[in-house]
């Protein structure tokens, strides 16, 4: 059951200072850029086009779970990576 935790999230969230959650550093959020696949296409190949590590990629793209991303799919490449993809796409 589920609304238990749910409540508890919605107490402390809203009392955040009474449990020491006020001062919080955030992490910046990622930075990235997208582009469309027109055909299938290997993780591998676009992690080498923008020079990066394949876990890197997979960390922006959590969604695809196959090694091959199927066309029409939207891939997120590190910002200012994307001319360096477009060019070898």
């Amino acid at each position: 059951n589920y609304v238990p935790a749910i409540l508890a999230m919605t107490i402390i969230g809203k009392n955040a200072k009474d449990y020491g959650l006020d001062d919080l550093e955030m992490e910046k959020p990622l930075e990235y850029e997208t582009i469309e696949l027109e055909s299938p296409t290997h993780l591998a190949l676009v992690a080498d086009a923008v020079d990066r590590p394949l876990t890197e990629l997979k960390e922006l793209n959590p969604s695809i779970l196959r090694p091959v991303a199927p066309a029409g799919t939207t891939v997120h490449v590190p910002k200012g990576t994307l001319p360096q993809l477009e060019a070898v796409l």
